[in-house]
């Protein structure tokens, strides 16, 4: 996210704030050997402990010359695994790796310019370390 103050434009908020991508990701989890963990005498229960998940992430764009208007970029529908720990009273500690398909935008150069092309549905791995803060 990028801030810019115009001055001869203060009454317009909305021309203050330019936002160059924008992402959502959805997901279930499945949360394993719950019961294993708890035998052992290590943390059980919601966000602790090994997953599996199902997680689609789409992700939308705004090329510097559309104005304030989003284009669509991709969406990613992907199988993890991961495992997710706390850390402390209130922080997450999250490691995640999967595959997943997704349908990039395929773009080629030509004369006059960028040329898009048709999306084609490609594997790619997915992997991430994500800190988390809980109330």
């Amino acid at each position: 996210m990028l801030l810019k103050v115009n001055r001869q434009e203060e009454h317009d908020i909305t021309k203050y704030i330019n936002l160059y991508n924008v992402g959502a990701d959805f997901g279930i989890r499945h949360y394993y050997n719950q019961s294993k963990r708890q035998r052992r005498g290590l943390a059980t229960g919601a966000f602790v402990g090994n997953y599996l998940a199902l997680q689609s992430t789409s992700s939308w764009w705004n090329p510097r010359n559309a104005g304030r208007h989003l284009r669509y970029d991709f969406t990613t529908v992907a199988v993890l695994w991961g495992l997710q720990r706390r850390f402390g009273n209130h922080g997450l500690v999250e490691a995640y790796a999967g595959l997943g398909l997704s349908n990039d935008i395929r773009a080629r150069y030509t004369d006059t310019g960028y040329e898009l092309q048709r999306r084609f549905a490609t594997v790619k791995p997915e992997a991430g370390i994500k800190l988390g803060f809980v109330l």
